[in-house]
Formats: structure tokens, sequence, C-alpha cells
């Protein structure tokens, strides 16, 4: 069994929203897989987690703030609609809370009137205080308390384990806050294309490619259809095994010389903290500017010596769609009829429906196939091998694949061994004009458009779709282009 190990440092947190998450796996680099947790859009319903129990639930993990300002009266607005959100639905939470208040609950030093309108909204909404001991969470040389604390519902706070203030200099007035959740990480794999045995799947393929040449009805064209699928699916499965997903290297602009920083500014403020003086505060405050400046100072050169290095178009547009990603705009939830509406299916149907209109639901068991005489003769001289080459070899090799997952380099690479299927096949859904429903599969995503004001609407996103590159070598074929 492995531990999920989770960090949080409450000052880390720049929109105090629900995404904090993600934002702390980036400033923390907390080593694990993308595939182990999925991060939803705020409102979709927390994070599916793997506890170490077997059962997987959805959490939710929440930021909260609550401002300083001695006539505010605790809890936010935001933070008490967010937990009756989450609680009418039963998902566990995990609240992070930079609460400005003092409980002898949570390790303060005494209570006052923040404290106690806070824990009775503890109280009333049955949620367990994480913090253990009285380590001061806030340090800085005129104050030093415990103002941050961990919140869990009851169903998930048994899972939370070895809570602890981490002493080590966060570079902030806020200390880091570590815990671990008891779950099972499960190994992250995946397929690289670009590391293929490319002869390895052509032996393969020659060896179990169908020979032969002539569909006399729709059944055999579509037996035809996925017998292809399953021959260059199950030889590219065999050359290209799946592989972990290894952590990242961390910044490739830290150096020795910040490490060494690190650890003095660090030393430093075990001194302060010690001496408790003017000059020990002083000399730690100069150590941390430094390593400040330093970084920002070494992060903006890496990117600058990045950037320079970036010669080819392809990778200058690799860099645009990295840094047009927003996070924030992934399809969640989105209004139907002045209502916001969460259910996948109905956020499915809509999109759907506003971008495919007329568009039906069907089954498989409605498609109708009866038997059909094939015109070889027609189809022979539209379809020819010279056609066929010229359209697989005009797509990129590692374009990506449809719902079949077959990429262009597959049937590059197998071209002379499934010619004559691929062939006939070709000339069979002409004469008979049926096209095979392995064919006709479309993978559509929707993608956010670009300074949208909400993205809660369906004409807020276009769509693009993925079909199959055998559909596609069959529709650019030359004589759809007279």
């Amino acid at each position: 069994m492995k531990i999920c190990k989770w960090a949080f440092q409450q000052d880390a947190v720049v929109d105090r929203g629900s995404t904090w998450l993600l934002k702390l796996m980036q400033l923390l680099s907390i080593p694990f897989s993308p595939n182990e947790i999925r991060i939803d859009r705020p409102g979709g319903g927390g994070n599916t987690i793997p506890l170490a129990d077997g059962c997987k639930k959805r959490v939710g993990f929440i930021s909260a703030y609550i401002p300083s300002e001695t006539d505010f009266n605790p809890p936010t607005k935001e933070l008490e609609e967010t937990v009756i959100r989450y609680r009418g639905k039963r998902t566990p939470i995990i609240i992070g809370c930079d609460a400005n208040s003092h409980h002898v609950a949570w390790g303060s030093t005494n209570t006052n009137k923040k404290g106690e309108l806070l824990i009775e909204f503890i109280a009333s909404n049955n949620l367990e205080i994480m913090n253990i001991g009285n380590v001061n969470t806030f340090v800085t040389k005129s104050r030093q308390e415990v103002l941050d604390i961990t919140l869990a519902t009851e169903d998930i706070f048994h899972y939370v384990k070895e809570w602890r203030v981490d002493q080590d200099d966060s570079f902030s007035d806020h200390r880091r806050i570590i815990f671990h959740i008891d779950c099972i990480v499960e190994k992250a794999l995946f397929r690289n294309a670009r590391k293929t045995d490319w002869g390895k799947f052509a032996s393969i393929v020659s060896k179990h490619s169908s020979n032969r040449f002539c569909y006399s009805n729709l059944e055999e064209l579509e037996e035809g259809a996925r017998e292809l699928e399953r021959v260059l699916s199950d030889a590219y499965n065999i050359a290209c095994p799946l592989r972990e997903i290894m952590p990242g290297k961390g910044k490739p602009w830290w150096s020795k010389e910040l490490n060494k920083i690190r650890k003095k500014a660090r030393r430093a403020l075990r001194v302060a903290l010690k001496k408790d003086n003017d000059d020990s505060w002083r000399a730690y405050r100069e150590i941390r500017t430094e390593f400040r400046n330093k970084c920002r100072k070494e992060d903006r050169n890496g990117w600058h010596s990045y950037c320079d290095g970036i010669t080819d178009y392809s990778g200058a547009a690799r860099l645009m769609r990295v840094l047009a990603k927003d996070r924030t705009c992934k399809l969640g939830s989105i209004t139907i009829d002045n209502e916001l509406v969460y259910d996948p299916k109905r956020v499915l149907c809509e999109m759907m429906r506003t971008h495919f209109p007329g568009c039906q639901e069907i089954s498989k068991e409605k498609v109708r196939c009866s038997n059909t005489f094939v015109d070889w003769s027609t189809a022979v001289n539209i379809m020819t091998e010279e056609q066929l080459e010229w359209s697989i070899n005009s797509f990129a090799p590692y374009k990506s694949a449809g719902p079949d997952g077959i990429l262009p380099k597959m049937l590059q690479t197998a071209y002379k061994y499934i010619s004559n299927s691929l062939l006939a096949l070709f000339r069979a859904s002409l004469a008979s004009g049926h096209l095979p429903l392995n064919w006709c599969k479309v993978k559509a995503i929707f993608i956010p458009k670009p300074a949208k004001g909400t993205y809660q609407e369906a004409k807020s996103f276009r769509c693009i779709s993925l079909s199959s590159f055998i559909l596609d070598f069959y529709f650019i074929l030359k004589p759809w282009k007279r």
C-alpha cells in the first residue's frame, strides 16, 4: 500500500478558490502522477480518490480565507454556501482555512469572539478539527500564533494521517501544513507512440493480416472493418507496451547556489526564533529577500533561455497551446433555461443540441445490415492502389488518433501488409454506399473560446472532432476532389 502525501500552504493560494489543490501541486512540486487524482471544475463535485480500504470517494478540497478585521464575523458567506452544497450531496470535504481567529480548540493561546463564532459553525456542520498540538502556524517578529486550521467531515477525517506543521522556512508569514491521506496510489500508465518498436509492429501485422479481397454483403464488410482494427490495435499494444509516468525533475532553473541560500535562510530563521532580537530578525529578512530575488531572477532567465531555444514552428505552436490553456474554463456546469446544471448527462445533451442541431441518439440495434450486391467494376475504377497510398502518406505520422486509437504511422508502417484488405474495404464501402460502424465513431471535444465573460453557457465553447483516420483516408482520395 502506498500513501499519497498532501501538503497545504495557505499563503500559496492566490485566488482562494476551490482550485487550490492544483496550484499547490505546481508550487510545492508534490510527487504524484496527474492520473492519480482528477481535478474538477469548482462545483463539479470534488476529486475522486481511491482510499486505503478499497472504496473510491469523491472528496471536496476547499481553501478558505477569513478576513482579519476584528468586526468581521466568521464564517464567510462563500465558505458557508460551499459547505452546505457539499454536505447536501453527502460529499466528504477537507478544508484548509486561514482563520484569523483564536480558539484553544485548535491550539491558540486564547479565545476571541471570532473563534467562538467559528467553533459554532464547525460544530453545527459536524466538522472535525484536524490540528494536533499548538505549534504556531503564523510566525513574525512581533507575533506568533495558531491561525491556520484544517477541517474535515466525519466520513473522511479518519483517513487523514500525520497532521503536522512544517517548521522549515516557507519564506512566508504562514508555515506549511502537511498531512497524509491514507489512499492507494495506482501507477499512471501510458503508451508513448514515438517509442514504438515499429519493426516488431510490422512483423506482427504481417502474420495476422487478412488476405480477403471481396465482401459480398454488409455483415462481411462490418466484420472486415472490425478485424482490421483488431489486428492493428493488438500489434500496437504489443510493440508499444505501457510505461509508467515518472515524476518530473523539478524546476530546471534550480541550482546549488539557490539551495545554499535556502539553507542559510532556514538557519537564520531558527536563530531569530531562538534569540528573538532585532538584529537576528533583520538578518533573516535580508537573507529571505535575497533568496526571493535570486529565485525570480533565475526563473526569468530560465524562461528566456527556453524561449530562445525554440527555433521551429511546431515548438512555438506547442508553447502557445500550453500558454493558452486555462483550467478554470473547463466544461463542468452550464446554464439551461436560467438554471445552473451540474448533471453530466444533461450538460452533454445541451452541448450536443447546441453544437449539433437536430442530432439524435441511436443505438447499434437500430442499424440494419441486409445483403447488398457489390458492383466491383465501378469501385475498382475509382479506388486505386496509387490513390490509397497517396492518401495514407498525406498525414503526419503522429497526429492525434480517433476513438479507435489508430495512428497514421500504424497504417503507413503496415501498408504493404494491409493494402489489399484496406483497398477491398474501401471498394466495398463505396459500391454499397455503407460505412462500417467502427469508422463512424467520432470523439467530440469541447474547447473554451477565448475571452468569454462566462463559461457556463454552451456557446462559450467550440467543438473539435476526432474521427478514425481510416475514414479520413477514405474521404481525401483524389476522386472526391474533382
